[in-house]
């Protein structure tokens, strides 16, 4: 991943080869400063690629739902990455993640239970006696996964295979997984 974020060619002909059609992206977002904003980014298997090139891949696609680029219908995904790739912005943001990630083997099965509390803190309000759905709560997904019931089920329903700790900070935690159907990026931040 450092060769990646060194190299913008490499990086923009990591772009140009993606399989765009088997990406799905989904954010839930609390609403509120304190419980934070989850992302996730799936890429369906088989992939052949390096893990470093998916997780590449992975984190750019959260990058440009973030940003918000996507929404523009009328615009292809190529012209969305000519877009993100044109300027500086994503790749200095790219390799400011690969000199900050500590890139960890965890347990698959300590990495799920991260994903599902991080997950069920962004959905619940915990002020009061009982855990309530909060009423500002969001969700939304894009990409070719279409339900969001289908969105949490790829994310929480299958065994992971194996999983890396990205970041785990108070504030911010992202981490990569793969499934028997896919690859993934989690990441959930506070701006608390």
């Amino acid at each position: 991943m450092a060769a990646i974020s060194k190299n913008r060619d490499m990086y923009r002909a990591l772009f140009e080869a993606a399989p765009n059609d088997k990406f799905s992206v989904a954010r839930f977002d609390s609403g509120q400063e304190g419980p934070g904003v989850a992302h996730v980014v799936l890429l369906e298997k088989p992939v052949e690629l390096p893990p470093a090139s998916v997780l590449s891949l992975l984190w750019s696609r959260e990058f440009v739902f973030i940003e918000e680029w996507d929404l523009e219908t009328s615009k292809g995904m190529c012209k969305v990455w000519d877009y993100a790739l044109s300027g500086r912005y994503i790749s200095n943001e790219f390799t400011r993640f690969v000199n900050r990630g500590a890139f960890s083997p965890i347990l698959p099965s300590v990495g799920i239970d991260r994903i599902k509390r991080c997950l069920q803190d962004v959905r619940f309000n915990y002020s009061s006696e009982n855990e309530v759905p909060d009423n500002s709560f969001s969700e939304r997904c894009a990409g070719q996964i279409k339900s969001l019931k289908e969105f949490h089920y790829r994310l929480t329903g299958f065994e992971f295979l194996q999983v890396f700790k990205i970041t785990d900070d108070w504030n911010a935690q992202s981490y990569f997984f793969e499934t028997h159907l896919n690859f993934g990026y989690f990441s959930w931040g506070t701006s608390a």
